[in-house]
């Protein structure tokens, strides 16, 4: 099994930035044939903004959106690190 870890280097608060980083450094990954790509902790908002209400992501609705469709067009298994996720009950780091 062949596995790639990411890393880089996330823009704080910026969740339209960061997707777009990580799905390019993805791509670039997956061009040396991984089985599996792995994204850092918290890649979507970085480490922590005062306010993680409007760049946590819904109950991880957008990172499994994403990163669902491009694991099937590359044919790679991605593990997206941890991403701040927004839930009824608050905020969480979610693997």
């Amino acid at each position: 099994m062949k596995l790639t870890c990411i890393q880089m280097d996330m823009v704080l608060g910026a969740p339209d930035a960061n997707f777009a980083r990580a799905e390019a450094l993805v791509r670039r990954a997956a061009e040396e044939g991984p089985d599996v790509i792995v994204l850092p902790e918290t890649w979507n908002t970085g480490f922590f903004p005062k306010d993680l209400a409007p760049c946590a992501d819904r109950d991880g609705e957008r990172t499994k959106a994403v990163f669902s469709a491009l694991a099937r067009e590359l044919n790679v298994n991605i593990v997206c690190g941890s991403v701040a996720n927004r839930r009824a009950e608050g905020y969480f780091n979610t693997a």
